[in-house]
């Protein structure tokens, strides 16, 4: 059935549908109706909505339009000529590249899912290279602790660390993944004096946490890397601040992809410096560090989103409204004297991680603004005033070379 489909198909859109089959085969092992895919991928006119429910949600009833995913894989492993999957991958963005040059937009969603599945299938290949080599005695580059250590040392300095000295002045990196630095503050609208009457917004000062350091994790396994500041191989960890600065860590979570971006913003001289320049989010902050509240802390973070440069599809998809996180994907929060911490889940969200997924297949192209604030809700906590904020800037996850495990009882 496999090769009578492909005879109606043309070389190109033969490599698609094989990448496909083998992604989907690794993935889900899933049954895929043929008929309904060639559809999707070669009709002009044709409905991604049911095309995609067709993919997602196939029936478990064995017919003869379903092919077991398994067998597939099977005669093109034992098929001749079989491409590799790094050839593939370039076959799929060479394709995705020609149906953006013709407009064909509704078509580039279902390419951009194999894209994603060939990674997947990448990362599936990698590890296995790599168990193979430990099995034969080599060691791997990974960070690996027993997980009955628990973590790397009391945040308080007790194994005798000071901590580091950091100045209020934000710093820009360039690492082998992409760039970050700390963007224009002045570029976001936030709640104005009054805003709960007139709904005027204005432009809001300077950021009150300094950017220090952008990390790129990769993480093994399935399960979201938690709590990284009390992880041995985490950046906070090696870098920790004096015991009058405080920290802002925000840990955005990517498991779809195995990633976690982390961002880390320091204050020299912590909530007293704070509430010097902004008694009123001084006040609000603290009450959140101390809190056990996580309703209180789920409604409180607010983040705004903003592509500086990248494709018109991605500048679509991503709009510069904020949002209440807490609301709309799960997030996590973990506190000590130093710092506060805000991991967000964004595969607990649908539409987060399908923008994600967009927006990870142009990385390489995009600049993208990412902007922390607490929400307003009483006059005499306005006006608004951003917390933190990362520009992350051509981020190549295929380079990201640090790895860690997920650690228990940490």
């Amino acid at each position: 059935k496999t090769e009578s489909i492909k005879t109606t198909l043309s070389e190109e859109e033969a490599s698609v549908m094989e990448v496909l089959v083998k992604a989907l085969g690794i993935e889900d092992r899933l049954l895929f109706d043929a008929t309904l895919l060639k559809q999707s991928l070669l009709a002009p006119h044709s409905s991604l909505t049911s095309s995609s429910s067709s993919l997602s949600s196939p029936s478990r009833k064995q017919s003869s339009s379903l092919l077991p995913v398994d067998l597939v894989i099977h005669e093109h492993q034992h098929a001749k000529g079989l491409m590799s999957v790094k050839q593939l991958r370039e076959g799929v963005i060479a394709y995705k590249q020609r149906l953006l040059e013709k407009g064909r937009y509704s078509k580039v969603a279902v390419v951009l899912a194999l894209q994603d599945a060939i990674e997947r299938v990448e990362m599936t290949l990698k590890k296995q290279k790599e168990e193979e080599a430990k099995a034969t005695g080599k060691l791997s580059e990974s960070i690996r602790v027993d997980h009955d250590q628990g973590g790397g040392g009391d945040d308080e300095g007790g194994d005798g660390h000071e901590g580091k000295s950091f100045d209020a002045t934000s710093k820009t990196g360039k690492e082998i993944w992409g760039k970050w630095e700390q963007p224009d503050a002045t570029k976001f609208q936030v709640r104005g004096k009054g805003y709960l009457k007139n709904r005027v917004k204005v432009k809001s000062e300077e950021f009150l946490f300094p950017l220090q350091h952008v990390e790129f994790l990769k993480v093994e396994g399935k399960e979201p890397l938690d709590h990284v500041c009390k992880h041995p191989g985490s950046w906070w960890e090696a870098n920790k601040p004096g015991k009058d600065d405080f920290g802002l860590v925000f840990n955005i979570q990517v498991t779809s992809i195995g990633i976690s971006a982390v961002m880390y913003h320091i204050l020299p001289g912590g909530f007293a410096a704070l509430d010097k320049e902004c008694p009123r989010v001084a006040k609000m902050l603290k009450e959140l560090a101390e809190t056990d509240d996580k309703i209180k802390l789920d409604e409180a973070f607010k983040f705004i989103p903003r592509v500086v440069t990248g494709p018109f599809i991605v500048r679509c998809a991503v709009k510069e409204t904020p949002v209440i996180m807490g609301k709309k994907v799960v997030q996590k929060y973990f506190s000590s004297d130093r710092y506060l911490e805000v991991d967000v889940h964004v595969d607990s969200s649908y539409a987060a991680n399908a923008i994600i997924k967009l927006a990870h297949a142009y990385s390489v192209n995009i600049e993208v603004d990412m902007v922390w604030l607490l929400e307003a809700k009483k006059e005499e906590h306005l006006p608004e005033r951003v917390l933190a904020g990362a520009r992350l800037s051509n981020v190549n996850f295929a380079k990201v070379d640090r790895k860690v495990q997920v650690l228990k009882n940490i």
